[in-house]
């Protein structure tokens, strides 16, 4: 049996080897005050050089524990061999806001409170219509004066002095709240990120003076439009009231395939495991072109907005489409190595069924997560078909003129 090549670990799950907690750090902002956020290293099995980090976002009234504790996101870290950074955000500082927060308790019946919120652009905006005419009771950017955006960039610039690491492979994910950040980051940007991932999450109507259009950042949105807390359309009633939250999702995602100068939306069903609770859910993906970036689109139906979605019960797995999304866009492999070289490129990838080599003839064996072969084709005139593979990420090695080279490959 052939030795599998070093390549292949590279896709392989990695083995927990000590038990290992989140670190709690603190450091101290531009603007002097003194932020926390906790830090994974990642558990592999070599101790190799972590490959890049995922900035863990939480959500409203949540805390810099909340990835750790319900969203396991240590697995995926390991997998990936990425340091976690999750940073805490502070309570409401705005006075005004916070008072006009505890009138529209007292009329709605609510308890909502402000414990902890992203300066990310959220707006709450609540109307009432009264003989015809609509009124405002409140319109209150939260934590409006606070800069999450350079609290962020702090973190990430400490972590990569501390590590000795490229600024190559940062991603940036988000729940509910956390997604409104990662947006307004992506925005702004002050230090490049790889990719985006946001779940049950959106973009605040504070926003739009910033969406310029500038900045080309490869998405993965996770929504249901049965979500109840982040509504699909922005808005939802409440005691009279009409309360705006956030820009239509058909509106987010519509600007990031402009910005990003994606491809036409291409729609799948998904339902790569049973479910148990009846969720649905569409994959609509805005493929990479030449000149842009893809924007991946998990259009759900069914699921509340605290559902984390999971293969045991559902047709998906979160954990499993954010690994699958990072290893497509990390600009190194996840052990840190150089790309493959040129001539090993597979075109267009992510792929869904013809692809092109850069190389005129040979064989391409591809490789799952297991490392197990999946699948072998010919290459002829530099062309070769990969629809027979299952949605995934692939380790794929090429024969051709006596030489092999090894690359990867993202199916769709």
């Amino acid at each position: 049996m052939l030795k599998k090549m070093s390549i292949f670990a590279l896709y392989v799950i990695a083995i927990t080897v000590t038990a290992a907690e989140p670190v709690r750090k603190t450091i101290t902002t531009t603007d002097g005050l003194n932020r926390e956020y906790m830090l994974y290293m990642p558990q592999t099995a070599g101790n190799e050089k972590p490959a890049g980090i995922i900035v863990a976002l939480h959500g409203y009234n949540s805390s810099m524990n909340t990835f750790f504790s319900s969203y396991s996101i240590t697995t995926v870290a390991d997998a990936l061999n990425f340091i976690v950074v999750s940073p805490q955000a502070l309570p409401e500082q705005n006075n005004d806001t916070k008072e006009k927060v505890e009138q529209v308790n007292a009329l709605t019946g609510n308890k909502l409170t402000l414990d902890a919120v992203w300066g990310c652009g959220l707006a709450v905006k609540a109307t009432f219509k009264l003989l015809g005419v609509t009124f405002t009771f409140i319109d209150n950017e939260l934590n409006r004066n606070v800069d999450d955006v350079d609290f962020i960039r702090i973190v990430i610039e400490k972590t990569l002095a501390d590590y000795d690491m490229s600024s190559a492979n940062i991603f940036l994910t988000g729940t509910s709240m956390g997604g409104y950040m990662a947006y307004r980051y992506a925005l702004k940007m002050p230090i490049r990120i790889a990719g985006l991932i946001s779940i049950t999450g959106s973009m605040g109507t504070r926003l739009t003076g910033e969406m310029n259009r500038l900045n080309k950042t490869p998405i993965c949105d996770f929504h249901s439009i049965d979500d109840e807390v982040v509504p699909y359309n922005g808005t939802y009633k409440d005691g009279g009231f009409d309360i705006t939250l956030a820009l239509k999702m058909s509106d987010v995602i519509d600007y990031w395939v402009k910005t990003n100068g994606a491809g036409n939306a291409i729609t799948e069903t998904v339902d790569y495991y049973p479910s148990t609770r009846g969720f649905t859910a569409e994959k609509i993906t805005y493929p990479a072109t030449a000149n842009g970036n893809e924007v991946i689109h998990y259009k759900m139906t069914g699921a509340h907005h605290s559902d984390f979605l999971r293969k045991e019960t559902d047709c998906m797995d979160y954990l499993e489409e954010i690994i699958k999304f990072i290893n497509a866009h990390a600009i190194t492999d996840t052990n840190g190595n150089k790309p493959a070289p040129s001539n090993a490129l597979i075109a267009p990838n992510p792929a869904y069924g013809t692809v092109k080599f850069n190389v005129n003839d040979g064989i391409a064996e591809f490789y799952d997560l297991s490392g197990r072969k999946a699948l072998t084709i010919n290459i002829e005139n530099s062309l070769g078909d990969v629809s027979p593979l299952k949605p995934g990420v692939y380790a794929v090695r090429i024969i051709s003129s006596g030489k092999i080279f090894t690359s990867k490959l993202i199916k769709r």
